[in-house]
């Protein structure tokens, strides 16, 4: 009985630990922005080699040109070689990266795992849901009280 009665104290404080974290002027992560304009779960799939491109967006966001899709995919704060390397390496099981299934996007020393991947009919529409999201993003920060 202790040890659920532990348990239950323990999620208890890291839900409220995440809540706080969202209140005085945190920014909400851009990957749940994301899904909350795309409607989709983040769980997207791409093969390796339909890659054809990538850029660095904001926030560790990497805008990825596939064929005939393009995705967005969200990974770990913190992984700041990402913006700086000239070459990154996507690395997943059976030949391909997806959204919440521990693959990674490798640059220079650095493995970051892929939180989220989105997937859009084009480039055009991934950036208009990420531009969505920023602003968004930006009002929910903007309408937290401060301190």
């Amino acid at each position: 009985m202790k040890q659920r009665t532990t348990f239950g104290v323990a999620a208890c404080a890291a839900l409220l630990a995440s809540c706080a974290s969202m209140t005085g002027g945190d920014k909400p992560r851009l990957g749940s922005m994301l899904g909350d304009t795309t409607g989709q779960k983040g769980r997207a799939c791409i093969k390796v080699n339909d890659i054809k491109g990538y850029g660095v967006l904001e926030d560790n966001v990497i805008s990825i040109e596939g064929k005939g899709e393009h995705y967005l995919a969200t990974v770990q704060p913190g992984c700041s070689e990402i913006s700086q390397s000239a070459q990154i390496l996507f690395s997943g099981d059976f030949g391909e990266v997806c959204g919440e299934a521990l693959d990674e996007i490798v640059a220079g020393e650095e493995r970051c795992t892929i939180n989220q991947l989105f997937e859009f009919n084009n480039r055009e529409a991934a950036m208009k849901a990420y531009h969505a999201s920023l602003e968004r993003r930006d009002q929910f920060t903007n309408d937290q009280p401060t301190g």
